[in-house]
């Protein structure tokens, strides 16, 4: 495989993050993914050269750890914990997180709790009023999580944007359409 640009190792990174926070694993790390992928993202000089010099490091927002995680994904295009995270989350998840207002703790409780995989399925739950059997969820949810699905859904061809934070941090991977930059 060929190595991996900046901006694909960046999108992995935005991936990483968003179902680093879905695991519920510690806020700030994925908060850091975000950031070093955002880091990389304005770069201007080629990804390869900088691991060639050894200068990640020296790159706002990426240290040691972070360091080693994009020159893994750069020369084989995957990492180990990412690819045990898409094992655990399918991918259907991330795209609830496109939901204004839903956090990655609600996602959770939706998918482990709920069995909701994806839009569709949270749409059908909402529709049937079936949140509220769960502890956790109220009327004013269904209300608010029904009009983040509209929202969520007529805007489906911008939100399946990879582009770092000049869009939404909570977006789907997949890209259907030009990201504006």
């Amino acid at each position: 495989m060929a190595a991996l640009d900046a901006a694909a190792v960046a999108a992995l990174l935005i991936e990483l993050g968003r179902r680093t926070a879905l695991a519920g694993d510690n806020y700030f790390r994925a908060k850091a993914y975000q950031r070093a992928a955002d880091t990389l993202s304005a770069l201007v000089e080629p990804l390869d050269r900088v691991i060639a010099e050894n200068r990640l490091c020296q790159l706002p927002g990426i240290g040691e750890a972070i360091a080693d995680i994009v020159t893994k994904l750069h020369n084989t295009g995957t990492h180990p914990l990412l690819e045990k995270l898409r094992r655990e989350v399918p991918e259907g998840v991330l795209g609830m997180l496109s939901i204004p207002g839903l956090k990655p703790e609600k996602v959770n409780i939706l998918h482990r709790e709920l069995g909701i995989t994806d839009l569709d399925t949270l749409e059908a739950a909402v529709r049937e009023d079936q949140l509220k059997t769960s502890r956790v969820w109220a009327r004013p949810f269904n209300v608010r999580s029904s009009t983040g699905l509209k929202f969520a859904n007529t805007h489906a061809a911008a939100a399946i944007c990879t582009a770092p934070t000049s869009w939404p941090a909570r977006l789907p991977k997949r890209c259907s359409v030009p990201c504006p930059a």
